[in-house]
């Protein structure tokens, strides 16, 4: 008997919406997800198989890593329960039960050899499975820590040896994209940009520095720069629009603005404002 070849080579990603056979799929087997949300709300699971090609036997425990930018740049680092950018999570088990160490059933397409059942993971890793021309797979309850990673930032997951070593192959990365939303809160500036809205949402951007804003469109057929510092109260209705100039609402004591919906198509810095939640 030769040496064991241990090969990552399927994932799917997965919603934690229901139990280890009923929870659905993101996408098709070995698609990636796209924007992934953070924070604990926003938990998902990934599930890999791995394969034992060669007529060897291999008996190890496995553990999840992630790698911001992909493995390329660097082997990553081992997901738990405490880790930074991505970490482990128990299930919401709403109406299901998932325990740490749970068996999964064959759930991936295209496995090769013999069907060997895998273990189902709350912390990061799973343990000891036996292969030799067997196949199985290992699932993970994750989630991205909001405090670690920007908007758009890319992250690539790989199952590892619990040693930790790197297995023999990998035919296929799983990989994620953050959608981090934007909150400008507090910061030194807070020009805000959504295709001509500020949000679909509500964003909140007290305690900015400034207050200019900018707003597309003319008052009646021509164009306007009215200061209104120190109104009590700064609700604007210039035939929809609030100018194509400039407008300075700095001490209002309440600046619901209103333009059609929008608060601008260019630059927003509302800070100082009393109440500073906007709606586009």
């Amino acid at each position: 008997m030769g040496k064991a070849v241990t090969i990552q080579d399927s994932h799917w990603f997965r919603q934690d919406n229901e139990s280890e056979t009923a929870a659905d799929f993101i996408g098709s087997q070995e698609s990636n997800p796209g924007a992934v949300g953070v924070g604990t709300a926003n938990r998902f699971r990934v599930r890999f198989r791995i394969e034992e090609t060669a007529g060897g036997t291999e008996a190890q425990g496995f553990v999840l890593h992630y790698s911001v930018g992909g493995f390329s740049v660097t082997d990553g680092s081992a997901v738990t329960g405490s880790s930074s950018v991505i970490r482990a999570i128990a299930s919401h088990n709403t109406s299901w039960t998932l325990t740490d160490e749970d068996a999964t059933t064959e759930q991936l397409t295209g496995g090769t050899g013999t069907w060997a059942a895998g273990l189902w993971s709350n912390d990061g890793n799973v343990g000891t499975i036996g292969l030799s021309s067997e196949y199985t797979e290992v699932e993970f309850c994750i989630y991205v820590v909001d405090a670690d990673v920007s908007d758009n930032d890319v992250i690539a997951l790989q199952v590892f040896f619990s040693g930790p070593t790197r297995l023999d192959a990998y035919t296929v990365d799983a990989t994620l994209t953050v959608d981090k939303p934007v909150v400008s809160s507090g910061s030194a500036t807070s020009s805000l940009y959504s295709f001509g809205q500020i949000a679909t949402g509500e964003v909140d951007v007290s305690g900015v520095g400034l207050s200019t804003l900018y707003q597309f469109g003319q008052i009646a057929t021509g164009e306007a720069a009215e200061s209104i510092t120190g109104a009590a109260v700064s609700t604007l209705y210039p035939f929809g629009q609030v100018a194509t100039g400039e407008v300075d609402v700095s001490g209002i004591g309440l600046s619901t603005l209103y333009a059609f919906g929008q608060i601008a198509t260019a630059q927003v810095d509302v800070s100082g404002v009393g109440v500073s939640t906007l709606y586009a």
